[in-house]
């Protein structure tokens, strides 16, 4: 009969503890959730565009089985080291592969995740050129934020990794060392920041008309780089 209260007792312990960390967990935000989306929705193959809705399908699962494995704060993290390890190559005058070869344990794991989720057979010849509102729409902003929302450090740190990953891969010749290209790339966040709203940022970064060459976000990170830079 005592043994049988004790188990009882350790149970319920056991049963509030996961209820706990359940309500504190740190959920992702709807436009994190869209950002991986995309990702996933933009790398899908031309050969399966004519099949939009399952597609959709595909990615919806992918980004649920990646937030699965990986939960927000370790994604959070994830950004944080990029942006760290970004800044100590500029430091140190590292290059590229110096960089990628000294990741952690933990954030190689969560590549590896992504390439098992939202990069599953992804492809270099683009499917798609307008992606779906999944998990936000600018639109409807003030359903997911404060209209007072400020930029988060985690934006700094996906736009910065998007400015170097599109122009290193796309111009590795004229900057062939690491520092170069972070203090660029930091440059024109900073002027995102400093010119764009958090709301008009995101209006800009979601915008899904291909009026790119008028998207100040599209042509301050992925503009080839002038003398003015």
């Amino acid at each position: 009969m005592k043994f049988g209260r004790i188990l009882i007792a350790f149970l319920i312990a056991v049963l509030a503890t996961l209820a706990v960390n359940t309500f504190f967990k740190k959920q992702y935000p709807a436009d994190i959730s869209q950002d991986l989306f995309d990702q996933c929705f933009f790398s899908r193959p031309k050969a399966d565009s004519n099949n939009r809705e399952q597609e959709v399908k595909f990615c919806k699962k992918a980004v649920s089985e990646f937030q699965n494995s990986v939960p927000y704060d370790a994604y959070e993290d994830f950004y944080q080291n990029l942006y760290e390890n970004y800044k100590r190559a500029f430091s140190h005058k590292y290059r590229n592969e110096d960089l990628f070869t000294s990741i952690s344990p933990s954030d190689k794991s969560i590549f590896n995740v992504m390439d098992t989720t939202i990069y599953k057979d992804a492809s270099a010849e683009q499917g798609f050129m307008e992606s779906s509102r999944v998990y936000f729409d600018p639109a409807r902003f003030e359903e997911h934020f404060n209209k007072d929302q400020t930029y988060r450090t985690i934006d700094r740190n996906i736009a910065i990794n998007i400015c170097m990953v599109f122009i290193y891969g796309q111009n590795y010749k004229t900057f062939p060392a690491q520092e170069d290209q972070f203090k660029l790339c930091e440059n024109r966040f900073n002027f995102l920041q400093n010119t764009l709203s958090f709301k008009e940022f995101l209006n800009s970064k979601f915008d899904y008309s291909g009026q790119n060459k008028e998207n100040l976000y599209y042509n301050t990170l992925y503009g080839i780089p002038t003398k003015e830079d």
